[in-house]
């Protein structure tokens, strides 16, 4: 249990670039305390499996690990010829690895509600960590922009959990259903806090999918008070707008640049007819070359793939393209079908089960962790199809955790429900077990 909640806080701190620089070396290739405690906690997860009374292991648990560690094979047997160095072909399974084993962890150490509950809490809390570290970040990199860098620097910071979008989602789903995390003020406030966060990096993609996760949270999963849902949306909309003016006029003040420019032209880079600064490009141009190439890499063995660091390899005769940058043209060059049908089974398994524990409810946390779950779906979907994300070690963390503990929490549902409808069935045959003998008393009476 404590190797999960260092692993989870550690993540959400890997923003701080300090903390991932450090590192020690095994046979050459170098180690970090992510990888650490990885390695131990799905270790510790092998030794402490139990099952809760009546409780069946999710079958779709069995599924993704199979997946997994099959496209993680796949992946290694293709690296072995395609002229990858032992660190480029070490990086890419790590990353791949992280799902499996990090899932493993999150779905055996906590088998009972009260850790349940703690590994909720504590996944919140480091999705809200990561959004303050993002604002952090903005401010110590304000000072180096005034004076001698531009707004481009607020881009380059390390992967550090989610930054705040699955927490903003999860409390605006308890603003508008009343299924309460947090007392009610500070619900509002962490929510504002949460937003700002993954807005705040001027990442187009991020804006994109911080967004619509929010939006699928409060219209889609909680779809029974659609007033309530309204009002709560136009007035996080309000405050959340109030609280970003503030804050680009404070960083155009800082920076002595006009910030307030710079993110309107990154925005509207999205609508094809702008006219825009040579220093702006679309959102689509610096993608679609390494799209391009991965998937001429996947067609090269459309069955399994070229093998972990093949975009490394092709990097050095095609420096231009951006690899890595789409999940799915990334998961195909590297092990083919599998490894996509891996990363798709994770982001639909978060929406599809989030979305039936949030709609059984049963218990107040296991909506919440329904709700948490089934956004982080939405947004590692969305994050995937658009830039650097769910392949990578840090966000790779936060969704296997969340993917870990979603599916044991629908296993203790299951298994809740199960044992209501057996209680049911046991007080009707009661009943009629009763009625019959009365018959028979009466009918011998009456003879």
């Amino acid at each position: 249990m404590v190797v999960l909640v260092l692993l989870l806080l550690f993540n959400s701190l890997a923003g701080l670039n300090a903390l991932m620089d450090y590192r020690f070396t095994v046979g050459g290739l170098p180690i970090n305390i992510l990888d650490l405690l990885t390695f131990v906690g799905a270790g510790l997860a092998l030794i402490a499996r139990r099952r809760g009374e009546n409780e069946q292991t999710h079958r779709f648990y069995v599924f993704i690990l199979a997946i997994f560690f099959l496209s993680a094979f796949i992946g290694i047997v293709g690296a072995m010829s395609n002229g990858a160095i032992l660190r480029w072909s070490a990086t890419a399974l790590r990353n791949l690895l992280t799902f499996p084993l990090v899932a493993m962890i999150a779905y055996q150490i906590p088998y009972s509600y009260g850790r349940i509950k703690v590994v909720f809490y504590v996944l919140l809390w480091t999705s809200i960590i990561s959004a303050i570290v993002a604002m952090v970040f903005i401010s110590h990199t304000t000072s180096e922009i005034a004076m001698n860098g531009t707004f481009n620097d607020f881009r380059y910071t390390k992967l550090g959990g989610d930054y705040g979008c699955s927490a903003a989602a999860t409390l605006l789903f308890s603003l508008a259903a009343g299924v309460w995390a947090f007392p009610r003020v500070m619900t509002i406030l962490l929510m504002i806090a949460c937003v700002l966060g993954s807005l705040a990096l001027p990442h187009r993609s991020e804006w994109l999918c911080s967004f619509a996760t929010c939006a699928y949270a409060l219209f889609f999963l909680n779809r029974k008070n659609f007033v309530r849902t309204f009002v709560v949306a136009a007035v996080a909309s309000l405050l959340v707008g109030v609280a970003a003016t503030v804050s680009i006029s404070a960083i155009s003040k800082a920076t002595g640049h006009d910030y307030m420019g710079y993110v309107t032209q990154r925005a509207l880079s999205f609508l094809p007819g702008q006219d825009l600064s040579p220093n702006t490009n679309r959102p689509w141009e610096t993608r679609m070359p390494g799209i391009e190439r991965e998937l001429a890499l996947w067609m090269q063995n459309p069955l399994l793939g070229r093998g972990f660091g093949i975009q490394e390899v092709d990097q050095l005769s095609h420096a231009g393209a951006s690899y890595h940058h789409n999940v799915w043209t990334s998961s195909l060059a590297e092990a083919g079908p599998v490894e996509l049908a891996a990363m798709l089974c994770l982001v639909f398994g978060l929406m599809v089960v989030g979305q039936k524990v949030v709609s059984a409810g049963v218990d107040q946390i296991y909506v919440l962790v329904g709700a948490m779950g089934s956004s982080m779906g939405v947004w590692g979907f969305l994050m995937s199809s658009t830039t650097l994300s769910l392949n990578w070690q840090c966000p790779a963390i936060i969704v296997a955790s969340m993917l870990g503990l979603l599916l044991r929490v629908r296993s203790l549902q299951l298994a809740q429900l199960r044992s209501l409808d057996s209680d049911a069935d046991f007080a009707y045959q009661s009943d009629s077990d009763q009625s019959d003998a009365q018959q028979w008393v009466e009918h011998e009476m009456n003879y």
